[in-house]
């Protein structure tokens, strides 16, 4: 087993250099420029500012200064926002987004996976059909319309909730953004789940079990929800990083202040070591949580690990 986690962890290497490798590239090869106004700026002025952040240096070499910054952890400094570096304004909206996803991922693995538990075992059924309407119903409404939705509702009608704003993650104002995550994310597990155990209770092993007279409780805790849950697993790992990364709707309908909307703001401003850090942080969480994905999955069936 340790065999197989140094193999995950050493195939991430080369794929985080080739990410930022090519998102350097791509980023510095695209027209336009940060300091660009339309007054336009003196060819002297702009020859300094491009030695300050070495942008007058060679593309290959401007690559290897960043990258030996970002082993050290410095992101580089926002061409924009003067006085601030890219992690000065990164982690503080990584930490909102990641408290509404976590609470959102929470509710949605707690509800989803007893739904579609719920809905297996009643195929066919009321039960069954009335959980997979209201999954359905999750599905076709994406966040972009949940969101401004929730706050017609919950804010102008009802006046319950406030309608946007962080304040420091108080409750009410955490409401809103969770359940505008979450309830996609509910019917998507919901529906994996459901199919995975109907498949699973289909399996010769639990035939087996059945046939020799084992509780059906028993059966389903013991012998089906570990392989029910491979699909599950599957699907949350790169979900994990989405939810948590927060989502440029929620920033912009709520005004969370999450990484989302930096990475918007970034890309419109030209704001190159933003757009950077947003795309490296990502990536590294992708392929952190991919593997942490397979390893689970090793766990879960021991096949896998040969």
């Amino acid at each position: 087993m340790l065999s197989f986690i140094i193999k995950r962890a050493l195939e991430a290497i080369p794929t985080m250099l080739v990410l930022t490798f090519v998102s350097f590239m791509l980023m510095y090869l695209a027209p336009g420029s940060p300091f660009l106004t339309e007054k336009g700026m003196p060819p002297e002025v702009l020859a300094n500012i491009n030695a300050k952040y070495n942008l007058d240096k060679p593309l290959l070499e401007q690559y290897i200064i960043y990258l030996g910054n970002l082993l050290q952890g410095d992101f580089g400094p926002s061409f924009r926002y003067l006085d601030f570096s890219i992690n000065d304004l990164l982690w503080p909206g990584l930490v909102v987004s990641a408290t509404i996803g976590m609470w959102a991922l929470l509710f949605a693995v707690i509800s989803g996976i007893a739904m579609g538990m719920m809905a297996a075992l009643n195929r066919n059924k009321t039960t069954d059909y009335s959980i997979m309407t209201i999954a359905m119903l999750g599905i076709v409404l994406p966040t972009f319309v949940m969101a401004p939705l929730l706050v017609l509702l919950f804010s102008i009608k009802l006046r319950w909730l406030p309608a946007g704003g962080w304040n420091d993650g108080a409750a009410q104002y955490l409401v809103l953004p969770v359940i505008a995550v979450t309830t996609h994310l509910v019917a998507q597990i919901a529906r994996i789940t459901r199919g995975s155990l109907i498949e699973v209770l289909n399996s010769n092993f639990i035939r087996t079990a059945q046939a020799k007279g084992l509780p059906f409780r028993y059966i389903i805790f013991k012998h089906a929800f570990k392989p029910m849950m491979l699909p599950v697993v599957s699907y949350l790992g790169p979900v994990f990083v989405g939810v948590l990364t927060g989502s440029v709707v929620i920033d912009v309908y709520f005004g969370t202040g999450g990484i989302g909307q930096h990475f918007v703001n970034g890309a419109i401003n030209r704001d190159y070591s933003m757009v950077m850090g947003v795309t490296v942080l990502l990536g590294v969480m992708y392929i952190f949580f991919n593997a942490v994905t397979d390893i689970v999955y090793a766990f879960i069936d021991p096949k896998i690990r040969y």
